[in-house]
Parts: structure tokens; sequence; C-alpha cells
């Protein structure tokens, strides 16, 4: 198990000065679902990104399954791939969003 210095380390590491800032802040629930048991955005990133490392490392049972049975692997893998596309668009949002707040009053 990793110590409070290392997984502030691997957490912050690459951002110093934004760590001084907002290290001790607290996410807005809203990040978070409804409730306690609802899904939320970080744990999807992680489990669809895990699917993901799953089927590029198992193509060959990928293909054999599309031989076998199409249409319900195509349609999961559709699915899958309409995920990582609304991902990313949300990624390239809030890429735009913080270049965007970079600037500010300069």
């Amino acid at each position: 198990m990793l110590t409070e210095q290392a997984l502030y380390e691997r957490r912050w590491g690459e951002f110093p000065a934004l760590a001084e800032l907002l290290d001790k802040k607290q996410l807005h629930c809203s990040w978070y679902g409804k409730s306690s048991v609802s899904d939320n955005i970080f744990s999807s990133m992680s489990r669809h990104f895990e699917i993901c490392a799953l089927v590029n490392d198992n193509e060959h049972e990928i293909k054999q399954a599309i031989e076998d049975n199409g249409d319900l692997i195509r349609k999961d893998l559709a699915h899958l791939s309409q995920y990582l596309k609304a991902l990313s668009r949300q990624f390239e949002q809030a890429s735009h969003d913080i270049e965007k707040l970079s600037y500010h009053c300069r």
C-alpha cells in the first residue's frame, strides 16, 4: 500500500501549483451522482476503459465471436465506441475550458 505522501505525489506530482491551491478542496457532490449507489463519471470511465482494454487484448476472440454471433457483439462494440466518443467530447470540452481559464487576466 502506498503512503499518504506517495498517493499525494501520484495525484499532484505533475501539478505542484494546483496542488497548493486545490489539495484540500472537495469536489461538488454532483460529480458522484444522486446517491452513494449512483454510478458516477469516475467509476464509469474506469469500468469502460477496462472493458476497452479487454476488447483490445482479446481481438482474436472478438473477431471469432463476430463470426459466430456478429449482431450481439457488434451492438456491444458500437455501444462501447459511442461511450468513448462521448467521453472524448467531454474531455475536449474540459480541455477547452481549462485552456480558456489559463488565459484569464492576461
